[in-house]
């Protein structure tokens, strides 16, 4: 990873371009100096993102205590 013509920051720069967009934006903002850090940050980001795609699932598979129930005609 370490050549003598490419600092820290190139390195940094080419990860953060790898990652998936919803990702990248939030660890885009957060400019982290060096490939570790940018790894941690989109660590997080990815798993903040799969409990929002979780909730999101889940809350449209509820229905409302106060919504009435449809009734099946047969036939």
């Amino acid at each position: 990873m370490h050549h003598a013509g490419f600092d820290e920051m190139f390195f940094t720069k080419q990860y953060i371009r790898g990652l998936k967009d919803e990702v990248r934006v939030m660890v885009e903002s957060q400019m982290p100096p060096t490939v570790i850090k940018a790894a941690a940050l989109a660590k997080i980001q990815q798993q903040q993102a799969e409990r929002t795609k979780l909730k999101n699932k889940s809350a449209g598979s509820y229905r409302h205590f106060n919504q009435p129930k449809q009734d099946l005609k047969i036939g």
